[in-house]
């Protein structure tokens, strides 16, 4: 009779033992649904340049901004087997920085160089686009474990708001108005990024990250800005550096 409740008692432990293991597998790792929150601090620079011709020639136009964001992006994807997590991203920031202009007409008639600087500027940031996320410590009992590596890509909008300066060619000197224009910045983007997670619940996890964030664009376009059939190529070129601290709350 004890043989047989030994038995029994060894087939029972046998059984828990394996739905215990089970459920290890799955705690404090990345299955299924993702999800993150992230909250940051960046250092951004941005510039466009235009090549445009007007009637006194090819004119160059260069404005640039520099400054610091704060920004909010939510991820929302799914993971494989903790090793990677696939997502879409959504984001919004907003900074204050330093807008700079200049324009330059070496082929003008006459001098049309100016430049000014000014800090106090405003910058409005939009993103979005799809990412991945790779998990190469798998074991849980290494202090390595949660450290992870990222590469994202994408498309930025920087809306830059700033005062409206006119250069005088006359008086030659810059002219200042109360009016507030801005300019926008497009950029397509890769973002590479690495962090460290720490787990404090079963599915749950806060991290600290790195990133940095490069982009370009170019847009062209053909005017007949003449009206004679003689058509000319304007070409504005956009580019995009980032250098980013992010906290986050990721499921």
């Amino acid at each position: 009779m004890y043989k047989i409740i030994l038995s029994l008692l060894l087939i029972a432990s046998s059984a828990f033992a394996r739905v215990v293991s089970s459920e290890d597998r799955y705690y404090r790792t990345h299955r299924g649904f993702y999800l993150s929150i992230n909250s940051g601090f960046a250092y951004t620079y941005v510039r466009s340049n235009l090549h445009d011709y007007t009637d006194e020639g090819l004119k160059n136009s260069t404005g640039t901004f520099t400054g610091l964001l704060s920004y909010e992006e939510f991820r929302l994807g799914g993971s494989f087997a903790n090793f990677a997590s696939v997502y879409a991203f959504f984001g919004l920031g907003y900074g204050l920085g330093t807008y700079e202009d200049e324009i330059e007409c070496p082929n003008c008639s006459r001098d049309t160089e100016s430049s000014f600087k000014e800090s106090g500027d405003s910058d409005i940031r939009l993103f979005f686009g799809v990412g991945g996320e790779f998990y190469p410590i798998q074991k849980k009992e290494s202090p390595a474990y949660g450290l992870f590596f990222g590469i994202a890509g994408g498309f930025i909008i920087d809306n830059v708001f700033y005062t409206d300066h006119y250069f005088n060619a006359y008086h030659q000197v810059i002219e200042v108005y109360d009016e507030t224009i801005s300019d926008a910045f497009a950029n397509l983007i890769v973002r590479f990024e690495v962090g460290k997670e720490w787990w404090f619940g079963k599915r749950w996890s806060v991290g600290i990250a790195l990133n940095y964030t490069t982009g370009s664009m170019t847009e062209k376009s053909i005017d007949d800005y003449y009206g004679d059939g003689r058509y000319s190529e304007d070409e504005e070129s956009f580019a995009n550096h980032t250098f980013g601290l992010t906290i986050r709350l990721t499921h």
